[in-house]
């Protein structure tokens, strides 16, 4: 007999605040040691420049899901709740991943992307920035 897997959404959705929460901040601490003192190594740089853009991506992909699916099944059961601030979060959000791709592209894991680091440093601040009072209402 196979047990069911049940799913529980406000764990789920803690789980993946804290990833996120998580990603943030070791993007932060490692962007600025490598933009201080290099990588290590190229593959050290590569998987950094890899480990951004999937945070980058987990990202995105978790608020559209929440914009076009949990928002719109849940307004109608919690009308009370800021969908409306959530929503420009998002999207200041959004703005400053998309600052964020072409930074991202730019990272191969070589000498000299001590520059490129501060940049995206500075917007994974921003979105750091944002992220707790965010979560805290979700």
């Amino acid at each position: 007999m196979t047990k069911s897997r049940t799913w529980d959404p406000p764990i789920t959705l803690v789980l993946v605040h804290n990833a996120i929460s998580r990603g943030l901040s070791t993007g932060i601490q490692h962007a600025e040691s490598f933009a201080r003192e290099g990588y290590p190594d190229q593959s050290t740089g590569a998987g950094f420049a890899l480990y951004l853009r999937t945070l980058a991506g987990v990202l995105h992909l978790h608020h559209s899901a929440e914009d076009e699916i949990a928002f719109p099944f849940l307004r109608e059961r919690l009308p009370d709740l800021p969908f409306e601030a959530l929503i420009h979060e998002h999207e200041r959000m959004e703005a400053t991943l998309h600052e964020l791709t072409p930074l991202l592209d730019k990272l191969h894991g070589e000498t000299g992307e001590g520059a490129t680091l501060q940049a995206v440093r500075g917007a994974l601040v921003e979105l750091s920035g944002i992220w707790p009072g965010h979560i805290d209402v979700e």
